[in-house]
């Protein structure tokens, strides 16, 4: 699943890329060069936070699923997960 950081992160490279090809073609490569350089490595910072603020989210999940499991009841009300029940209705 992709959140906000990583498509901002992503689109911060694609627009650093842009700008690089634009001074390519008008011969005006070190000034949108450079800034182009610079929105590639932000947009790679942007994304790498996303990445890791997504596996965070994902641990937590786990975490809080295996405690359910610790406590007996995985917080399903269906009773299918074998669980002992607690939150079966």
């Amino acid at each position: 699943m992709t959140n906000k950081e990583q498509v901002a992160g992503k689109w911060d490279q694609f627009v650093g890329e842009l700008k690089q090809q634009y001074g390519k073609l008008t011969d005006q490569n070190f000034e949108y060069g450079m800034k182009g350089e610079w929105d590639k490595l932000k947009g790679s910072f942007k994304e790498a936070y996303g990445d890791a603020k997504e596996q965070s989210e994902f641990n937590a999940k786990v975490d809080a699923y295996q405690k359910g499991l610790k406590d007996g009841s995985c917080g399903t009300t269906s009773g299918s997960c074998g669980c002992s029940g607690k939150d079966a209705a």
